[in-house]
């Protein structure tokens, strides 16, 4: 069975390691949902990506941002450096699986679990956020930045769905119209009306994320929902899209809710709270049950 090609892209501190980090925990095979599905990492290194994010946050810190160049991955052989030579290196790949437990009665164990052969493999590339900029914004002079950023492009071209996250502290800055605010505006201008055209027969396929929502929820209570908080505060492309898009869905998601820490800095949450997580977790078992 091909993957579930799907892309999780934002800027830098948009939160994509830890949506991934919190996603991959919160629906473990130890913790699956109430239709017995859960995500496995189906190879050790992204196994050790999601478990070194995991002990981060456990540890009371955020996961480093991925740094520019770090997931450009070298292929072997003298065709594949061939082709990267030729074409650019690709970014490299998370893979899940979307799995699902039976439930079988037995005289000494009534309630036993086991896995049901079937698995449904998603695969996710990773990327830095300065990449995501240089896809979107002016183009860095960078030669390791402009080859993550076609990589980049041409993932999000060949992607089956795809989940952009937008912290609004990016746009909003506590009021300030600042020389970054403005950046900030044009580079998702440009997101939105690039999307809007590769998604327009396949709308619910286009996932808009307010991440890191506890921080503010009060603003978006203000507004009244996720969809009008886009519309206020992030891009003047926000509107075209609310309007003539209505099946892109908008969710506000705190994927790990914050606590203060002794230096009055926002830390991961000791109890692993989170909300909305839930909404997404099943927009992403809805795009893989399109590829069966």
């Amino acid at each position: 069975m091909k993957p579930l090609n799907l892309m999780i892209i934002g800027q830098r501190g948009a939160g994509k390691t830890v949506m991934l980090t919190c996603l991959a925990k919160r629906y473990s095979c130890d913790n699956p949902d109430v239709h017995h599905c859960f995500l496995q990492c189906t190879d050790p290194g992204t196994q050790g990506v999601v478990d070194a994010s995991w002990h981060k946050m456990r540890s009371g810190e955020w996961p480093e941002a991925t740094a520019t160049g770090s997931n450009l991955k070298n292929r072997d052989g003298f065709w594949g450096k061939l082709g990267d030579k030729l074409f650019g290196r690709s970014l490299v790949e998370l893979n899940f699986a979307i799995r699902e437990y039976k439930t079988t009665l037995g005289f000494h164990n009534p309630k036993k679990r086991e896995v049901k052969p079937w698995a449904f493999p998603i695969s996710l590339s990773d990327f830095s956020g300065e990449a995501f900029s240089a896809a979107y914004g002016k183009v860095s002079g960078d030669k390791t930045l402009r080859e993550e950023r076609k990589a980049l492009l041409r993932k999000v071209a060949k992607s089956d769905c795809l989940m952009v996250l937008v912290n609004l502290e990016d746009y909003i800055q506590g009021g300030d119209e600042t020389s970054e605010t403005h950046k900030n505006h044009d580079v998702m201008r440009r997101v939105l009306k690039t999307l809007l055209k590769l998604y327009k027969r396949k709308q619910e396929n286009l996932l808009i994320v307010l991440s890191q929502a506890d921080k503010y929820e009060h603003v978006i209570k203000a507004c009244g929902d996720a969809r009008e908080a886009l519309d206020k505060y992030v891009s003047k492309g926000a509107k075209a899209l609310l309007r003539n898009y209505p099946d892109v869905e908008v969710l506000a998601v705190s994927a790990m809710e914050t606590d203060l820490n002794e230096e009055g800095n926002l830390v991961p949450a000791k109890d692993f709270t989170s909300d909305g997580l839930e909404r997404l977790w099943l927009w992403m078992k809805a795009m893989a049950l399109q590829k069966l």
